[in-house]
């Protein structure tokens, strides 16, 4: 749980720790469900890896849509501009669960990752870019608004008019303003991965998705 300009808010999240390991790296996971273990995320084996697991279900802090009135959403004012979206409430919530850990002794050994699919890719990258304390960021198959850059895409590619007409609610409202116009835009996502550096990046993503 944590501050907010609204109050205190709280969310529910997993830890998951090797067996005799004393100072295991840590990896921040951020799901689509609550399940420890299952063929999109292969605990078992991560946690072979001497790597402790914080897990939590990114619907437990707000809804995946336009609804802003719910969860850590309506902590927040939503207006114009570049008032937080969706996938920049996600992020905070990674931060504040690092937050949590810290304060329980799980630091990683000083080797601290964010982790995310698809939609959570975008929302791990958001995450490491601003909160350095994350020593290592792993992003899978985050595509468009994430590691996929937005100018020069190829015809059948999903830009930023797909993105604002299907998901408007990821983004900030400024975002919005370039649709049809990626070649105007005065930033692309190489500099949303540059953030992290010098810092670890892992960006994984199919060849065949276009």
């Amino acid at each position: 749980s944590f501050d907010t300009p609204k109050g205190r808010y709280s969310f529910p999240a997993d830890v998951l720790t090797p067996n005799g390991v004393e100072k295991p790296r840590l990896m921040v996971h951020i799901q689509f469900h609550k399940e420890f273990s299952d063929r999109f995320f292969p605990a078992e084996e991560i946690l072979s890896t001497k790597t402790a697991l914080a897990l939590f279900d990114y619907q437990d802090v707000t809804s995946d849509d336009g609804d802003f009135s719910n969860g850590l959403a309506a902590h927040f004012e939503r207006g114009e501009g570049d008032s937080v979206g969706k996938i920049g409430l996600w992020a905070y919530a990674a931060s504040r669960l690092l937050d949590a850990l810290l304060l329980f002794g799980i630091d990683g050994g000083g080797h601290v990752g964010v982790a995310g699919h698809s939609r959570l890719g975008k929302t791990a990258l958001w995450c490491g870019a601003q909160d350095e304390r994350f020593t290592f960021v792993y992003s899978s198959q985050s595509g468009a608004g994430g590691a996929s850059l937005a100018r020069g895409k190829a015809e059948t590619g999903e830009k930023v008019a797909d993105l604002i007409r299907n998901f408007p609610y990821w983004f900030c409202p400024n975002y919005a303003q370039f649709a049809h116009k990626e070649d105007e835009m005065p930033f692309d996502q190489h500099m949303l991965l540059a953030c992290v550096a010098p810092r670890l990046l892992y960006v994984g993503s199919a060849s065949e998705d276009l």
